[in-house]
């Protein structure tokens, strides 16, 4: 008869008679019961091991060295106890430093909120499905071309706070579009209020702008330096691009041209070199170099290398470094600022 077979047999309360005290222990007994009389309670198998362990102890019919290691195993379950209440003491004593080591544990540095991705959401079945856009004036761009090295120069870049300081990022993914006012808030609510705890010396918000037109959103840097422009479209507005490129279809396609006409009409109007457009789901980011304008490749909602949280904050810090194409400009800012914004 095998081991096993002979354990299904004996009572537990013999455990203890027919097992030799090599193999006795709490670990042994517990995955006797546990395997074979389907008691899973540890609070019950310990308390039985132990009041069967004492019972060994004292019992004179067995032999003294079963005796003697039945009370080695109570005494170190009493030295372990001990151990226990001291470290619970010390650990009650030093509460304040505990507590705060937990907090701390609950923040994240900056690199890793910056990490983490938007919800996709989802479009109503009765969204307006219209096409139109808005148009405005001012001379176009002369080129319009891809801007090939923003994310490679991004994905070598260290944001440079290193404390875990941060909590993680709150997203809302219970939107339902119907139009392009609702796609507004979902960039606000999943992007720049997360950005805004993120990078404090960064607002984004619907805040006027010095120069003319009324961009969809804007960025400005420690409260009064304008530094990004940003515009929201449904999918829809852009849907005909497809995989493809913005300033490839700027030249075949009159709605991609309006789009990227209004974006380089705000940027151009307040002197700016960089802006941002957006569907949510797909986000191009602009650079203006005097009349000619560079839009990358489209980043998806999705994208882990780099995030679509990496790409705003590492913009954000490329247009405070030089947010205006030339000094002449900042002192126009400057200046309009002062007599008609105040």
């Amino acid at each position: 008869m095998s081991t096993s077979e002979a354990e299904l047999l004996i009572p537990y309360g013999k455990y203890f008679e027919f097992f030799p005290t090599k193999v006795w222990s709490l670990q042994h007994f517990s995955k006797m019961i546990s395997e074979y009389y389907e008691i899973n309670d540890k609070r019950v198998i310990h308390n039985m091991f132990y009041k069967m362990l004492k019972s060994v102890a004292n019992d004179q019919n067995l032999t003294e060295d079963a005796r003697n290691i039945a009370k080695e195993l109570i005494e170190k379950r009493m030295c372990d106890t001990k151990k226990r209440d001291i470290e619970t003491l010390e650990a009650e004593g030093s509460s304040t430093s505990k507590k705060k080591k937990i907090t701390q544990s609950k923040f994240i540095t900056l690199k890793v909120a910056l990490s983490r991705i938007p919800p996709h959401i989802a479009y109503s079945p009765y969204v307006t499905s219209s096409k139109s856009t808005t148009k405005v004036g001012g001379n176009p761009p002369k080129r319009v071309m891809l801007w090939q090295d923003f994310f490679n120069s991004l994905n070598v870049h260290h944001f440079d706070d290193v404390q875990p300081k941060f909590k993680e990022p709150q997203f809302m993914s219970n939107f339902k579009v119907t139009n392009e006012e609702v796609v507004r808030q979902i960039i606000n609510v999943n992007i720049f209020m997360v950005l805004n705890e993120l990078m404090p010396d960064y607002e984004y918000s619907m805040r006027k702008v010095p120069g003319d037109g009324i961009p969809d959103y804007t960025c400005y840097c420690l409260g009064n330096t304008l530094i990004l422009v940003i515009e929201i479209k449904r999918v829809h507005i852009l849907s005909e691009i497809g995989p493809g490129l913005l300033s490839d279809f700027y030249k075949m396609n009159p709605r991609v041209k309006n789009v990227v006409q209004q974006i380089y009409y705000y940027m151009s109007e307040n002197q700016l070199q960089y802006g941002i457009l957006s569907t949510y789901d797909e986000h191009w980011f602009v650079k203006r170099d005097h009349q000619d304008l560079y839009i990358t490749e489209p980043l998806l909602l999705g994208s882990t290398s780099p995030t679509v949280l990496e790409a705003y904050a590492f913009l954000a810090q490329l247009a405070k470094e030089r947010p205006f194409q030339n000094i002449q400009t900042l002192f126009k800012v400057c200046f309009h600022k002062k007599f008609f914004m105040n």
